[in-house]
């Protein structure tokens, strides 16, 4: 995801989740990157933080990536399984209040596995277009819903 990114010119930093760099990060976007439980089923969820300072952009992000990730990877929304876990997430309390951040779960490693791991290509371009569609000011209208590096 990060190379696609790169190919476009977009500058991209790749953090560990527990990085000290996240502490007052200001940047156009953070998105924490995930896979979900190994229990067979399957979906995406993505979430903002609850106590957002900019939910507007927040809530865009998102949109971006409920539009886009959704269409690329063929996985639809399992919002029933998002949590406090996902909408107060650690970093979300680190970085700039005015950091634009979610979390994407990319998938359950149960019932997604083959397509986490044999075509992680699919997922990259997924969430690579997400993140075009915020940056490039698409999906400018949100719909509510938060991201980092793994640890679920």
């Amino acid at each position: 995801m990060a190379e696609l990114l790169r190919s476009d010119g977009t500058s991209v930093v790749i953090l560990q989740e527990y990085d000290p760099r996240l502490t007052n990060l200001k940047v156009d976007l953070l998105l924490s990157l995930h896979s979900d439980s190994c229990i067979n089923i399957s979906g995406y969820k993505a979430a903002s933080y609850l106590y957002s300072a900019i939910p507007g952009e927040d809530a865009r992000l998102v949109n971006c990536i409920d539009t886009n990730y959704s269409a690329v990877s063929g996985l639809t929304r399992n919002a029933d399984t998002i949590t406090h876990n996902m909408t107060e997430y650690h970093a979300f309390h680190k970085i700039d209040p005015h950091t634009p951040a979610a979390i994407l779960e990319m998938g359950f490693i149960g019932g997604d596995h083959e397509l986490l791991t044999i075509h992680a290509d699919v997922v990259a371009s997924g969430v690579a277009k997400s993140l075009r569609c915020f940056l490039n000011g698409k999906n400018a209208t949100p719909t509510p819903a938060p991201i980092d590096t793994p640890s679920d």
